[in-house]
């Protein structure tokens, strides 16, 4: 809790005077007022206080000083307030880190309130029973702890008042240590209790029977060590729970407005006119394919702008692109022409492994998505949806202000409605969002969805007629390839032929060993693998220059009281 007792170390401090004054109302608030006179040596700040809320009796009941006001020798003095241990305790750290106490005899008044502490005979209780309190188990009861058991200094004299809304009918006081105290008062309103040399740690227990019903007092169904997610108010959970709800659905409902309705995708047997492979899958779900840039090459070897050659594990791209040739390319096909270097004729690109050809290849396929997007605005297919970017604004806002308040202890209960928001609105991350296709746009979604579905549709649903129409089969792959249906391509065409997808003529071949003769996406795994095994020696070589460089003690009674302190 801080302060000596927490190492193991003894409080150097000595209480020499604890006085209390406990006037407690008739609806049960607790108006407490502590005179703490101590004796402090050179080398201490201040003491610290702390409150146990809870009540080791009755687990649904919470105890919380309000109204704390505290003055050290007659003047303000600072306080640091803090919980510790979820929300069970709560703590003042009074004094100025910057400043040392002079050695000699401080004297620190405590003042607060803490609301019902008057409560029904307490079966549950050690040693207790109705007929405690007169054979009525509702009658008024307080079980205090007039010196908390968590106080780690010595107190050598402790002078207790406790004034009650009505006169006691049946008193009980306890020593922690098993000493009688001495009480006055006994049959009335007022008491007195006294006790001399507590040693730290050492509760003086209070419980007063009155011959009145107990007031009614707030509860909560569950303990303290929930209050840190659930708060202690069975009220503010209910309505928090209840903005929580209407936060879900608002967040679930704007996340909705960034759905687009999916077009019908009627199957068709070619992609839409002058889209490569990257623009035919990118305006099918707004998002650039993972092998953008195989499946722009495959289709630069298909239409014969570049060669395709195969040497042992490395592959050479050997360029076609004349400048009429490059007027005809799209905006895919151009960066990937333009990154690797092979814009003019006879020029080459070598995927060997090495360092330099995967960071051309890395710069290449991390640049694709921008020319996608840019492509889709500036051809007014999929442009910017600023309102969306407004709702990730807000789903991101949601996210900090949780983890920001879990961070500094903020109450669970207080971080719902924006975890509801943010779970209803999660969506709004996904990719797409941000941008919405035109009409334009969405006539584009229905040819190339239907195209899509042309290429993965079981054969046996879609009988198409392959014979004499090979080539468009090794046509269509670089596509199949953008949409990650490779392998079910091929398979349709095998299932329509009996035979084998064939590999096509501008697919390399070898020169230098080895043979291409796998169907599918497995035949072109080998090309996959060289630009891989390219890019991933950069990375690795720039992820291996980059990584170069309070109070102690023990509680004992029951009801509640439950705290202390010590020095530090």
């Amino acid at each position: 809790m801080g302060g000596s007792s927490s190492t193991g170390v003894a409080d150097p401090v000595t209480i020499t005077s604890y006085r209390a004054t406990y006037d407690v109302d008739a609806d049960g608030t607790l108006h407490a007022s502590e005179t703490i006179t101590a004796d402090f040596p050179w080398g201490r700040h201040g003491i610290f206080r702390y409150w146990d809320r809870s009540d080791q009796g009755d687990h649904t009941v919470r105890y919380h000083p309000k109204d704390v006001r505290i003055r050290l020798d007659g003047e303000p003095v600072p306080v640091s307030r803090s919980w510790e241990q979820g929300r069970r305790f709560r703590v003042a750290k009074i004094g100025d880190p910057n400043t040392y106490l002079a050695a000699g005899t401080h004297t620190y008044t405590i003042d607060y309130r803490i609301d019902g502490v008057l409560g029904p005979n307490p079966e549950s209780l050690a040693d207790s029973s109705a007929s405690w309190t007169g054979g009525e188990s509702d009658r008024a009861e307080l079980v205090w702890q007039v010196v908390a058991a968590g106080w780690s200094m010595p107190i050598s004299v402790a002078d207790l008042r406790v004034s009650l809304p009505q006169p006691t009918d049946r008193l009980e006081c306890s020593i922690g240590d098993g000493r009688p105290c001495t009480v006055e008062g006994e049959g009335s309103r007022e008491l007195r209790i006294t006790a001399t040399d507590l040693a730290p740690h050492t509760a003086v227990v209070v419980r007063a029977a009155m011959d009145s019903p107990a007031p009614d007092r707030a509860h909560v169904p569950w303990s303290i060590g929930w209050d840190r997610m659930l708060g202690s108010s069975l009220p503010a959970l209910a309505v928090v729970v209840l903005i929580s709800a209407v936060a879900l659905l608002v967040g679930y409902l704007l996340e909705r407005t960034t759905r687009e309705r999916v077009p019908g995708l009627p199957v068709l047997f070619e992609p839409p006119e002058g889209l490569g492979p990257v623009q035919t899958a990118y305006v099918t779900d707004e998002r650039v394919p993972r092998h953008a840039l195989t499946a722009t090459l495959l289709h630069l070897a298909e239409q014969q702008h570049v060669d395709l050659r195969q040497h042992g594990k490395d592959w050479t791209v050997t360029s076609h692109v004349d400048p009429a040739t490059w007027d005809r390319l799209d905006p895919v096909a151009r960066e990937v022409v333009s990154g690797l270097d092979l814009r003019g004729e006879g020029r080459t690109f070598t995927a060997d492994g090495s360092i330099e050809s995967g960071k051309r290849l890395s710069a290449v396929k991390t640049a694709l998505p921008g020319v996608a997007r840019a492509w889709g605005t500036t051809s007014r297919t999929v442009v910017p949806a600023s309102h969306e970017w407004l709702w990730r604004a807000l789903l991101v806002v949601a996210i900090g202000v949780v983890i920001g308040g879990t961070f500094v202890g903020v109450t669970g209960l207080y971080l719902m409605p924006f975890a509801a928001f943010a779970i209803g609105s999660v969506g709004v991350l996904m990719p797409g969002v941000g941008r919405r296709r035109t009409r334009e746009g969405r006539e584009l979604w229905s040819r190339a969805g239907g195209f899509e579905r042309f290429l993965s549709t079981d054969a046996a649903k879609d009988r198409f007629d392959f014979s004499g129409r090979e080539d468009l089969y090794t046509a269509f792959i670089p596509y199949a390839v953008a949409f990650g249906v490779a392998d079910l391509w091929a398979r349709k065409y095998e299932t329509a032929t009996g035979l084998p997808a064939p590999v096509p003529v501008w697919y390399g071949g070898t020169t230098g060993g080895g043979t291409v003769g796998a169907s599918g996406a497995a035949a072109f795994s080998s090309f996959e693998s060289a630009l891989s095994s390219s890019i991933g020696a950069y990375t690795a070589s720039v992820s291996s220059s980059s990584s170069g460089g309070g109070g102690g003690g023990g509680f004992s009674g029951g009801g509640g009281g439950g705290g202390g302190g010590g020095s530090w």
